[in-house]
Protein backbone atom coordinates (compact mmCIF):
# COMPACT_ATOMS: atom_id res chain seq x y z
CA UNK A 1 0.00 0.00 0.00
CA UNK A 2 1.59 3.36 -1.07
CA UNK A 3 1.38 6.01 1.41
CA UNK A 4 -0.48 9.43 -0.25
CA UNK A 5 2.45 11.44 -0.54
CA UNK A 6 4.72 8.62 -2.39
CA UNK A 7 1.96 7.76 -4.89
CA UNK A 8 0.72 11.53 -5.54
CA UNK A 9 4.95 12.60 -6.35
CA UNK A 10 5.02 9.21 -8.67
CA UNK A 11 1.82 10.02 -10.48
CA UNK A 12 2.76 14.33 -11.05
CA UNK A 13 6.70 12.55 -12.13
CA UNK A 14 5.19 10.06 -15.19
CA UNK A 15 2.81 13.05 -16.06
CA UNK A 16 5.57 14.94 -16.56
CA UNK A 17 7.74 12.63 -19.22
CA UNK A 18 4.50 12.84 -21.50
CA UNK A 19 3.05 15.85 -23.58
CA UNK A 20 1.11 17.90 -21.66
CA UNK A 21 -2.29 18.88 -22.92
CA UNK A 22 -3.80 21.61 -20.75
CA UNK A 23 -6.85 22.35 -19.81
CA UNK A 24 -8.82 25.19 -20.61
CA UNK A 25 -10.98 27.13 -17.99
CA UNK A 26 -12.83 29.26 -20.80
CA UNK A 27 -16.43 28.89 -21.22
CA UNK A 28 -17.45 27.16 -17.75
CA UNK A 29 -20.56 26.87 -16.73
CA UNK A 30 -21.32 29.40 -14.06
CA UNK A 31 -22.46 28.43 -10.76
CA UNK A 32 -24.19 31.32 -9.12
CA UNK A 33 -24.18 32.16 -5.53
CA UNK A 34 -26.53 34.49 -4.40
CA UNK A 35 -26.50 36.09 -0.82
CA UNK A 36 -28.55 35.06 1.75
CA UNK A 37 -26.83 36.05 5.29
CA UNK A 38 -24.98 38.41 6.60
CA UNK A 39 -24.14 38.29 10.22
CA UNK A 40 -21.12 40.60 12.35
CA UNK A 41 -21.64 43.72 10.68
CA UNK A 42 -22.44 46.92 12.40
CA UNK A 43 -26.44 46.57 12.32
CA UNK A 44 -26.43 42.96 12.61
CA UNK A 45 -29.96 42.16 14.40
CA UNK A 46 -28.52 40.10 16.87
CA UNK A 47 -26.02 42.72 18.23
CA UNK A 48 -22.95 40.91 17.24
CA UNK A 49 -20.24 42.65 15.76
CA UNK A 50 -17.13 40.13 15.22
CA UNK A 51 -12.96 40.92 15.87
CA UNK A 52 -11.30 37.91 14.00
CA UNK A 53 -13.07 34.82 12.53
CA UNK A 54 -10.99 33.93 9.05
CA UNK A 55 -10.12 30.56 9.65
CA UNK A 56 -12.87 29.54 12.34
CA UNK A 57 -16.05 29.33 10.59
CA UNK A 58 -17.73 25.32 10.92
CA UNK A 59 -21.21 24.05 10.19
CA UNK A 60 -22.83 20.89 11.23
CA UNK A 61 -25.23 18.84 9.66
CA UNK A 62 -28.39 20.97 11.08
CA UNK A 63 -26.95 23.94 9.39
CA UNK A 64 -26.37 25.39 12.61
CA UNK A 65 -23.37 27.73 12.21
CA UNK A 66 -20.25 28.07 14.68
CA UNK A 67 -18.08 31.21 14.36
CA UNK A 68 -15.16 31.39 16.37
CA UNK A 69 -13.80 34.96 17.11
CA UNK A 70 -9.91 35.21 18.04
CA UNK A 71 -9.99 38.36 19.97
CA UNK A 72 -13.17 37.28 22.06
CA UNK A 73 -11.77 33.81 23.18
CA UNK A 74 -15.32 32.58 21.90
CA UNK A 75 -17.56 30.78 19.43
CA UNK A 76 -20.83 32.41 18.53
CA UNK A 77 -23.36 29.45 17.42
CA UNK A 78 -26.23 30.41 14.93
CA UNK A 79 -29.37 28.88 13.46
CA UNK A 80 -29.03 28.39 9.63
CA UNK A 81 -31.28 31.29 9.27
CA UNK A 82 -28.84 33.62 11.40
CA UNK A 83 -30.81 34.01 15.12
CA UNK A 84 -28.16 33.07 17.87
CA UNK A 85 -28.51 30.49 19.60
CA UNK A 86 -25.42 30.25 22.51
CA UNK A 87 -22.02 31.44 22.84
CA UNK A 88 -19.21 28.35 23.62
CA UNK A 89 -16.12 28.61 26.13
CA UNK A 90 -14.42 31.88 26.88
CA UNK A 91 -10.60 33.20 27.43
CA UNK A 92 -8.46 31.03 30.32
CA UNK A 93 -6.86 27.60 30.98
CA UNK A 94 -9.58 25.90 32.82
CA UNK A 95 -12.25 23.54 31.54
CA UNK A 96 -14.20 24.61 28.52
CA UNK A 97 -11.63 27.88 28.17
CA UNK A 98 -9.21 28.80 25.33
CA UNK A 99 -5.67 30.45 25.25
CA UNK A 100 -6.38 30.87 21.60
CA UNK A 101 -8.70 29.47 18.92
CA UNK A 102 -7.07 27.71 16.45
CA UNK A 103 -9.72 25.77 14.41
CA UNK A 104 -13.43 24.56 15.11
CA UNK A 105 -14.27 21.30 14.15
CA UNK A 106 -18.08 19.37 13.72
CA UNK A 107 -17.45 15.73 14.73
CA UNK A 108 -19.58 12.34 12.80
CA UNK A 109 -22.12 12.58 15.50
CA UNK A 110 -22.08 16.71 15.53
CA UNK A 111 -20.31 16.91 18.88
CA UNK A 112 -17.94 20.33 18.48
CA UNK A 113 -14.28 20.04 18.53
CA UNK A 114 -12.11 23.67 19.04
CA UNK A 115 -8.64 23.31 18.53
CA UNK A 116 -6.39 25.59 21.25
CA UNK A 117 -3.20 26.03 19.33
CA UNK A 118 -1.41 27.55 22.06
CA UNK A 119 -1.89 24.68 24.53
CA UNK A 120 -1.87 21.75 21.90
CA UNK A 121 -5.64 21.22 23.62
CA UNK A 122 -8.98 19.67 22.11
CA UNK A 123 -11.96 20.49 23.63
CA UNK A 124 -15.36 18.69 22.93
CA UNK A 125 -18.53 19.89 23.49
CA UNK A 126 -22.30 18.40 23.63
CA UNK A 127 -23.59 18.76 20.15
CA UNK A 128 -26.90 19.14 21.76
CA UNK A 129 -26.67 21.79 24.76
CA UNK A 130 -23.01 22.85 23.77
CA UNK A 131 -22.03 21.67 27.42
CA UNK A 132 -17.86 20.94 28.32
CA UNK A 133 -17.76 17.44 27.70
CA UNK A 134 -14.01 16.60 28.00
CA UNK A 135 -10.68 17.61 26.27
CA UNK A 136 -6.83 15.87 26.08
CA UNK A 137 -3.32 17.26 25.03
CA UNK A 138 -2.28 15.94 21.64
CA UNK A 139 1.47 15.06 21.92
CA UNK A 140 4.33 16.05 19.96
CA UNK A 141 5.07 13.31 17.67
CA UNK A 142 8.21 10.93 17.99
CA UNK A 143 10.71 12.98 15.41
CA UNK A 144 9.57 15.97 18.12
CA UNK A 145 7.38 17.77 15.69
CA UNK A 146 4.71 19.47 17.25
CA UNK A 147 0.83 19.80 16.22
CA UNK A 148 -0.08 22.76 13.96
CA UNK A 149 -3.37 22.29 12.36
CA UNK A 150 -6.68 20.23 13.25
CA UNK A 151 -7.93 19.61 9.64
CA UNK A 152 -10.91 17.60 10.70
CA UNK A 153 -12.29 14.68 13.01
CA UNK A 154 -12.91 11.75 11.93
CA UNK A 155 -15.21 8.05 13.57
CA UNK A 156 -11.22 7.06 14.73
CA UNK A 157 -10.33 10.39 15.82
CA UNK A 158 -8.67 13.40 14.32
CA UNK A 159 -6.93 14.67 11.38
CA UNK A 160 -3.74 16.66 11.97
CA UNK A 161 -0.71 18.49 10.79
CA UNK A 162 2.57 18.42 12.39
CA UNK A 163 5.15 21.05 11.89
CA UNK A 164 8.85 21.26 12.46
CA UNK A 165 10.05 22.58 15.48
CA UNK A 166 11.84 26.25 15.39
CA UNK A 167 15.51 26.45 13.98
CA UNK A 168 17.95 29.17 15.13
CA UNK A 169 17.42 30.82 11.94
CA UNK A 170 14.02 31.75 9.77
CA UNK A 171 16.14 31.89 6.74
CA UNK A 172 16.08 29.57 3.93
CA UNK A 173 13.72 26.73 5.91
CA UNK A 174 12.99 23.89 3.64
CA UNK A 175 10.98 22.32 6.17
CA UNK A 176 7.90 20.09 6.11
CA UNK A 177 4.67 19.68 7.10
CA UNK A 178 3.40 16.17 7.73
CA UNK A 179 -0.76 14.91 8.62
CA UNK A 180 -0.88 12.35 10.78
CA UNK A 181 -3.99 10.77 12.40
CA UNK A 182 -4.40 10.98 16.33
CA UNK A 183 -6.67 9.06 18.40
CA UNK A 184 -9.01 10.20 21.29
CA UNK A 185 -6.43 10.94 23.53
CA UNK A 186 -4.04 12.93 21.30
CA UNK A 187 -1.72 10.38 20.09
CA UNK A 188 -0.50 9.42 16.96
CA UNK A 189 -1.75 6.34 15.42
CA UNK A 190 -0.08 4.49 12.45
CA UNK A 191 -1.04 4.69 8.98
CA UNK A 192 -1.63 8.07 7.63
CA UNK A 193 1.61 9.98 6.49
CA UNK A 194 1.07 12.63 4.17
CA UNK A 195 4.03 14.61 3.93
CA UNK A 196 4.32 18.12 1.98
CA UNK A 197 6.98 20.51 1.77
CA UNK A 198 6.18 23.53 3.89
CA UNK A 199 6.31 27.66 2.36
CA UNK A 200 9.49 29.00 1.77
CA UNK A 201 10.64 31.87 3.65
CA UNK A 202 13.80 34.07 3.58
CA UNK A 203 15.33 36.29 6.21
CA UNK A 204 16.41 39.94 4.50
CA UNK A 205 18.79 41.74 6.93
CA UNK A 206 18.15 45.16 6.91
CA UNK A 207 20.78 46.37 9.02
CA UNK A 208 21.70 47.42 12.58
CA UNK A 209 20.51 43.70 13.50
CA UNK A 210 17.43 44.28 12.19
CA UNK A 211 15.82 41.30 9.68
CA UNK A 212 12.80 41.12 7.71
CA UNK A 213 11.10 37.79 7.71
CA UNK A 214 8.78 37.02 4.81
CA UNK A 215 7.63 34.28 2.39
CA UNK A 216 9.25 33.54 -0.80
CA UNK A 217 7.54 35.40 -3.44
CA UNK A 218 4.89 33.85 -5.58
CA UNK A 219 5.78 30.91 -2.83
CA UNK A 220 4.09 27.60 -2.85
CA UNK A 221 1.71 26.16 0.04
CA UNK A 222 0.71 23.02 1.16
CA UNK A 223 -2.96 22.63 2.06
CA UNK A 224 -4.89 20.12 3.99
CA UNK A 225 -8.80 19.71 4.07
CA UNK A 226 -11.40 17.36 4.74
CA UNK A 227 -13.54 16.48 2.86
CA UNK A 228 -17.05 13.80 2.87
CA UNK A 229 -16.86 10.32 4.60
CA UNK A 230 -13.32 11.48 6.72
CA UNK A 231 -10.84 11.77 3.65
CA UNK A 232 -8.02 13.98 3.53
CA UNK A 233 -7.69 15.99 0.19
CA UNK A 234 -3.97 17.46 0.06
CA UNK A 235 -1.91 19.31 -2.60
CA UNK A 236 0.67 22.03 -2.96
CA UNK A 237 -0.39 24.97 -4.79
CA UNK A 238 2.54 24.33 -7.14
CA UNK A 239 0.29 22.45 -9.24
CA UNK A 240 -2.91 20.63 -9.15
CA UNK A 241 -2.40 17.18 -8.00
CA UNK A 242 -4.24 17.14 -4.87
CA UNK A 243 -4.48 13.21 -3.37
CA UNK A 244 -7.30 11.77 -1.37
CA UNK A 245 -6.02 9.99 1.04
CA UNK A 246 -8.07 7.50 3.84
CA UNK A 247 -7.49 7.83 7.60
CA UNK A 248 -5.70 4.06 7.03
CA UNK A 249 -3.31 5.70 4.70
CA UNK A 250 -4.73 3.78 1.87
CA UNK A 251 -4.79 6.29 -1.38
CA UNK A 252 -8.48 6.80 -2.86
CA UNK A 253 -7.48 8.65 -5.64
CA UNK A 254 -6.17 12.08 -6.91
CA UNK A 255 -7.56 15.29 -8.92
CA UNK A 256 -5.08 16.41 -11.32
CA UNK A 257 -5.90 19.07 -13.70
CA UNK A 258 -3.22 20.47 -15.85
CA UNK A 259 -3.02 24.12 -16.28
CA UNK A 260 -0.99 26.53 -18.23
CA UNK A 261 1.63 27.81 -16.03
CA UNK A 262 1.61 31.53 -15.60
CA UNK A 263 4.60 33.37 -16.07
CA UNK A 264 5.79 36.04 -13.36
CA UNK A 265 6.41 39.25 -15.26
CA UNK A 266 8.34 42.81 -14.37
CA UNK A 267 5.27 44.32 -13.52
CA UNK A 268 4.13 41.76 -11.02
CA UNK A 269 7.58 41.92 -9.76
CA UNK A 270 6.99 45.93 -9.80
CA UNK A 271 4.10 45.46 -7.89
CA UNK A 272 5.87 43.30 -5.21
CA UNK A 273 8.34 45.86 -4.55
CA UNK A 274 6.24 48.54 -3.92
CA UNK A 275 5.14 47.90 -0.96
CA UNK A 276 8.60 48.52 0.55
CA UNK A 277 10.51 51.16 1.34
CA UNK A 278 13.50 51.79 -1.38
CA UNK A 279 15.99 51.08 0.57
CA UNK A 280 14.35 47.82 1.86
CA UNK A 281 13.30 46.73 -1.45
CA UNK A 282 16.48 46.94 -2.74
CA UNK A 283 17.97 44.24 -0.22
CA UNK A 284 14.63 42.13 -0.98
CA UNK A 285 15.36 42.03 -4.53
CA UNK A 286 18.94 40.89 -3.89
CA UNK A 287 17.91 37.95 -1.47
CA UNK A 288 18.61 34.32 -3.09
CA UNK A 289 15.29 33.63 -3.17
CA UNK A 290 13.61 36.64 -4.52
CA UNK A 291 13.32 35.12 -7.96
CA UNK A 292 13.21 31.41 -7.13
CA UNK A 293 9.81 30.90 -8.71
CA UNK A 294 9.64 31.80 -12.11
CA UNK A 295 5.84 31.24 -12.12
CA UNK A 296 2.60 31.55 -10.29
CA UNK A 297 1.44 28.90 -7.77
CA UNK A 298 -1.26 27.05 -10.30
CA UNK A 299 -3.88 28.08 -7.24
CA UNK A 300 -4.26 29.81 -4.17
CA UNK A 301 -6.09 27.74 -1.83
CA UNK A 302 -9.08 25.12 -1.93
CA UNK A 303 -12.06 23.99 -0.40
CA UNK A 304 -13.64 20.42 -0.48
CA UNK A 305 -18.10 20.67 -0.85
CA UNK A 306 -20.13 17.89 0.99
CA UNK A 307 -20.25 16.28 -2.91
CA UNK A 308 -16.74 15.80 -3.31
CA UNK A 309 -16.26 18.56 -5.34
CA UNK A 310 -12.96 20.55 -4.69
CA UNK A 311 -13.12 24.55 -5.08
CA UNK A 312 -9.91 25.98 -6.52
CA UNK A 313 -9.28 29.18 -6.05
CA UNK A 314 -7.37 30.86 -9.18
CA UNK A 315 -4.84 33.36 -8.39
CA UNK A 316 -5.99 37.21 -8.69
CA UNK A 317 -5.16 38.27 -12.36
CA UNK A 318 -3.93 41.66 -10.80
CA UNK A 319 -3.96 43.33 -7.58
CA UNK A 320 -6.87 45.53 -8.12
CA UNK A 321 -9.25 43.13 -8.98
CA UNK A 322 -12.68 43.05 -7.53
CA UNK A 323 -13.45 39.39 -8.08
CA UNK A 324 -11.71 36.16 -7.94
CA UNK A 325 -12.62 33.06 -10.03
CA UNK A 326 -13.14 29.50 -8.62
CA UNK A 327 -12.90 26.53 -10.33
CA UNK A 328 -14.94 23.47 -9.11
CA UNK A 329 -13.43 20.17 -9.98
CA UNK A 330 -15.11 16.57 -9.69
CA UNK A 331 -13.61 13.86 -8.60
CA UNK A 332 -12.90 12.55 -12.01
CA UNK A 333 -10.66 15.60 -12.48
CA UNK A 334 -13.47 17.75 -14.57
CA UNK A 335 -14.14 21.16 -14.11
CA UNK A 336 -17.71 21.20 -13.54
CA UNK A 337 -17.95 25.18 -13.60
CA UNK A 338 -17.03 28.19 -12.15
CA UNK A 339 -18.19 31.06 -9.12
CA UNK A 340 -17.09 34.62 -8.47
CA UNK A 341 -16.35 35.85 -5.20
CA UNK A 342 -15.50 39.16 -3.83
CA UNK A 343 -11.68 39.17 -4.07
CA UNK A 344 -12.06 40.53 0.32
CA UNK A 345 -14.01 36.74 0.58
CA UNK A 346 -12.23 33.93 2.60
CA UNK A 347 -14.21 30.90 1.39
CA UNK A 348 -14.61 28.58 4.68
CA UNK A 349 -16.84 25.59 3.77
CA UNK A 350 -19.69 24.93 1.33
CA UNK A 351 -22.22 22.67 2.32
CA UNK A 352 -25.86 21.82 2.12
CA UNK A 353 -25.99 24.42 -0.67
CA UNK A 354 -25.19 27.21 0.80
CA UNK A 355 -21.24 28.37 0.52
CA UNK A 356 -19.68 30.05 4.10
CA UNK A 357 -17.11 32.76 3.34
CA UNK A 358 -15.47 35.76 5.42
CA UNK A 359 -15.40 39.05 4.49
CA UNK A 360 -12.67 41.59 5.58
CA UNK A 361 -13.77 44.95 4.61
CA UNK A 362 -13.29 47.49 7.51
CA UNK A 363 -14.97 45.05 10.10
CA UNK A 364 -14.89 40.93 9.46
CA UNK A 365 -18.33 39.61 8.45
CA UNK A 366 -19.54 35.99 7.68
CA UNK A 367 -21.81 36.14 4.37
CA UNK A 368 -23.50 32.82 3.35
CA UNK A 369 -24.34 32.18 -0.59
CA UNK A 370 -26.90 30.33 -1.43
CA UNK A 371 -25.80 27.96 -4.42
CA UNK A 372 -27.85 27.79 -7.82
CA UNK A 373 -26.16 25.24 -10.22
CA UNK A 374 -26.36 25.63 -14.07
Amino acid sequence: MLAAGLALSLTLAACSKEAVEYVSLDNLPRVHLTEVLSLGAEDDPNGVLFGDIEGLVAVDRAGRIFVGDSQEYGIHVFSASGEILAKIGSEGEGPGEFSSLGAIRIGPADTVFVYDGISGRITAFEPATFVYAYDFTVADDSAGNWPGELIGAVPSGFLMTFDDPLRPSFEDIEGDERARLIDWQGSIVEGLKVQLPATKRMSVPLGNGISLFSRVPFNRTPVFRQGPDGLLYSGTTDSIGIAISAPDGSLHGIISLQLEPVEVTGDDIRTLLDRYEADEAARVRSHPLFDVHKTKPAYSTFEVDDIRRVWLQMPQSDADSVLVQWILVDADSRPAGDAMLPASATLEAVAGGRAYTVHDVDVQTLVVYEITEP
